[in-house]
């Protein structure tokens, strides 16, 4: 399997857009937590927003110390920090970044971005806790994999927002036996994504591509060309609608 792309220090770097999925656990080694005294000195001018359902927040790459102030923020607002997405209930997710708001390519963060939800960075939770009420979540959306990817997340929202169907309705999958613990974990993965993105798994039909066909598409949240990613022995493959 290819290594996660990762500067020197452990961080994102922006050619994360064709590295596999970065698993949540290991990518919160190098992020600093953010000092309280930060806090006074945020800017709270941002427009308030008052939230629509309870708040539910979900974390990403994120230290210890940050999941505790994404707890503060999320009893502030009367609402929970939550251990696992959850498509239904999930409102947020929270992911420390590097230079250009870039994120790692997590499972959690590619199950918001299909599903529509807000992805902010740590920067939001510090200036709600500096100012003691829900700001407005646009100004602090990450950028994902390319310093001009917000279009991307807000695209998301807008298609849930008009029950557009998902990502990958009427796209049939089918997964290739695991053979090693790294190829079950890609497996999952990539089960998890094609269902919560509308595709359905079946046995064995479609042209055989890499798993970067299932990120990347995910990641542009636009379904990339089957054929850029055939691969003879792919462990992936994909039927698309009649």
């Amino acid at each position: 399997a290819t290594a996660p792309l990762r500067t020197a220090q452990g961080e994102p770097s922006s050619a994360t857009q064709n590295a596999p999925v970065v698993d949540d656990a290991a990518s919160t080694s190098s992020i600093e937590p953010i000092p309280k005294q930060q806090r006074q000195s945020t800017n709270a001018s941002s427009r308030r927003r008052a939230p629509a359902v309870p708040i539910e927040i979900v974390c990403t790459s994120v230290s210890k110390e940050n999941q505790s102030n994404c707890k503060e923020l999320a009893s502030l607002l009367g609402g929970r920090l939550a251990e696992s997405f959850n498509a239904k209930s999930t409102t947020h997710l929270v992911s420390s970044t590097s230079a250009g708001k870039i994120t790692a390519r997590t499972l959690k963060y590619m199950e918001a971005l299909l599903t529509g939800k807000f992805i902010v960075s740590d920067d939001w939770v510090t200036a709600c806790l500096a100012s003691r009420q829900h700001l407005a979540e646009e100004e602090f959306e990450i950028s994902g994999f390319r310093e001009d990817g917000v279009d991307i997340h807000r695209r998301a929202r807008e298609a849930r927002a008009a029950n557009k169907p998902r990502l990958f309705h009427g796209y049939r999958f089918t997964l290739h036996a695991a053979k090693n613990a790294t190829e079950l974990k890609q497996r999952s993965d990539a089960t998890s994504v094609i269902r919560t993105g509308g595709g359905r798994v079946v046995e064995d039909q479609g042209v055989a591509v890499k798993y970067e066909f299932l990120w990347d598409s995910i990641s542009e949240f636009e379904v990339k060309n089957i054929s850029d990613y055939a691969e003879r022995t792919g462990p992936l493959r994909v039927t698309p609608p009649p």
